[in-house]
């Protein structure tokens, strides 16, 4: 039986984790890695294949993998990290000493794969133990017995399916804040803006704290995206333009 089962869930992740996997490849530890894949149409499954993983094929968002994941998994501990993430040098050791340990839960620090000083400070405070700076980009060791028996994670859930598990630990069992980190992508943020992203995210939090359905919070989030895209691809279309002007003037 491996000491730990690591639980990936996936879409469309062929850029991102082949480098989380061979982090991994480098542990020492008895590990198995499942990917929860919901309906990649890139090379997702083909590098987990590669690599010998145990792939579980199931229906797209994140609750629904990662519940699957679970009930696959072998060992007595669970560890849950997103697809686009990186490990710090001491991830591995910490997880280590918190099984010897024998607690019940955990996650990471966070930092960001951009150093701008507005995320940096974003990152800062997941240091804290406090259930406001608690996601699950900062992953989430927790012993089986425990997840199954609170019911893993909601499956009804589209959107902050962590924060509603997370805040289900702390009702039964403290959280331990490791001493490392995990270094998340900062891709959404460099799409739609930094500040833009945050906020809204900051806004989305606070609505669903406030008991918004989890309908409503994901077409506010769906017609915020939308509206971004749609203003990225106006600027896009106007630098072409631009561009095209420039070279037709040069020609003259």
């Amino acid at each position: 039986m491996p000491t730990l089962s690591i639980i990936i869930p996936t879409f469309n992740e062929e850029k991102y984790l082949p480098q989380l996997l061979s982090q991994f490849q480098t542990w020492k530890m008895d590990i198995e890695i499942l990917i929860a894949d919901g309906g990649s149409c890139d090379q997702t499954v083909a590098i987990a294949n590669k690599a010998d993983l145990k792939i579980i094929n199931a229906p797209k968002g994140r609750a629904t993998q990662m519940n699957l994941g679970a009930k696959k998994a072998e060992s007595p501990y669970l560890f849950f990290i997103h697809a686009d993430t990186q490990l710090s040098v001491n991830v591995e050791a910490e997880v280590r000493k918190f099984i010897q340990s024998k607690k019940a839960a955990a996650n990471f620090k966070l930092k960001f794969d951009d150093k701008h000083w507005w995320l940096a400070l974003q990152a800062f405070f997941s240091r804290f133990r406090s259930l406001i700076f608690q996601f699950g980009d900062q992953g989430l060791l927790v012993k089986s017995t425990l997840f199954h028996q609170l019911g893993g994670f909601d499956e009804k859930m589209i959107l902050l399916e962590d924060q509603d598990f997370i805040r289900r630990i702390r009702k039964v069992a403290k959280i331990e804040k490791l001493d490392a980190f995990l270094i998340t992508s900062a891709r959404k943020y460099l799409k739609h803006g930094r500040f833009k992203l945050q906020f809204l995210y900051y806004n989305l939090y606070l609505l669903y704290r406030l008991g918004s359905s989890q309908e409503a919070l994901q077409q506010k989030l769906r017609k915020a995206l939308s509206k971004s895209n749609k203003a990225q691809d106006s600027r896009k279309s106007n630098s072409s333009i631009n561009s095209q002007e420039k070279t037709y003037s040069r020609q003259q």
